[in-house]
């Protein structure tokens, strides 16, 4: 009997650490949701994306990218890159043209509706395009990794209900009519993502997943 006793003992710390590392280490991405994650986040998660997106949603956002994952590039153009020559069909079904953008800054996010920080960075956007479209600035919101059995009306909705001033594309009309989805040709590992494009479709912000690293690209190059 002794000589179980410490076998006891060693197989009952093992099982108790187990437990303590599955709850203490588990590390929470607030900043971005894949769509390999649950379409509805827990309510500890959902909290802390939208406490934490409130903040970036001023002038003084959170400008840290702690998960971007896809590497950064430098320095890129609409002509030498073309992962950044946008196409696909927009939410009323018509083509989009890329070109009629040049000469204007353009913020392009890819977004999902169903993504919670995606939602939460909707007034900063309606900020910055109240603030800079008679500047130049145009906005592209890119709904993508939608999975409901009408994605086209959920989207549309969404956007009606938001009344979001801008152009929306729409990734499964864009796949109807046989163009690889967006989400896949850009890399998009994560929602919302974000590329600012200056007038010559130059990269001034590349791959940030909040809206707070925004406004100070677009006061440095507008003199503000």
């Amino acid at each position: 009997m002794k000589h179980f006793i410490p076998i006891i003992l060693v197989l009952s710390l093992v099982l108790f650490t187990g437990c303590g590392n599955r709850g203490g280490n588990r590390e929470l991405n607030v900043g971005n949701y894949s769509p390999e994650q649950n379409e509805q986040p827990d309510q500890s998660v959902q909290r802390g994306i939208l406490l934490d997106d409130t903040q970036s949603l001023g002038w003084q956002g959170d400008t840290s990218n702690e998960v971007a994952e896809a590497p950064a590039t430098q320095n890129r153009t609409t002509a030498d890159a073309p992962g950044f020559n946008l196409y696909g069909k927009t939410i009323g079904n018509e083509d989009f043209d890329w070109a009629s953008l040049r000469g204007k800054y353009v913020l392009v996010k890819f977004t999902a509706t169903w993504c919670p920080p995606c939602e939460a960075a909707i007034p900063g956007m309606l900020r910055l395009y109240e603030r800079y479209n008679d500047k130049g600035l145009e906005i592209v919101s890119v709904y993508v990794f939608q999975r409901e059995a009408d994605p086209v009306t959920t989207v549309r909705n969404y956007v009606e209900g938001k009344g979001l001033p801008w152009i929306i594309l729409s990734e499964e009309l864009t796949t109807r009519a046989g163009q690889p989805p967006q989400g896949r040709t850009f890399g998009i590992s994560g929602v919302p993502t974000f590329f600012l494009l200056d007038r010559e479709g130059e990269i001034l912000v590349d791959r940030t997943h909040s809206v707070g690293d925004i406004p100070p690209a677009l006061a440095r190059v507008l003199g503000e």
